[in-house]
């Protein structure tokens, strides 16, 4: 009897092999195909995000909200945030608006 020999496959032929019959998939299938564009363009979106919107070091953990609110309310607004913002309960936390005529 003689003996079959074994078939052996390098590693580097079946990795192509591999590569290939992913690709070939993909190119198939038309929903695939629009999945993996969209893949990649949320990778290459996110390798440029730095580029495309730069974050500044000096608002960093700062939140700025500016409201146009008359120089003649100003102070009050300002007790009523710091009052919103405290740590503590406050259950009389919205004064009386005070009634300023035009």
């Amino acid at each position: 009897m003689a003996a079959i020999p074994a078939l052996t496959i390098e590693p580097e032929v079946q990795s192509t092999r591999t590569f290939r019959h992913v690709l070939s998939v993909i190119v198939r299938d038309p929903l695939s195909l629009a999945s993996t564009i969209v893949i990649f363009l949320f990778i290459l979106i996110a390798a440029f995000a730095p580029l495309v919107a730069p974050s500044s070091a000096e608002g960093a953990g700062k939140t700025t909200i500016k409201l146009a609110v008359p120089p003649r309310e100003r102070d009050w607004w300002s007790r009523l945030w710091e009052k919103i913002l405290s740590p503590f309960p406050n259950c009389n936390a919205v004064e009386n608006r005070p009634a300023f005529v035009g």
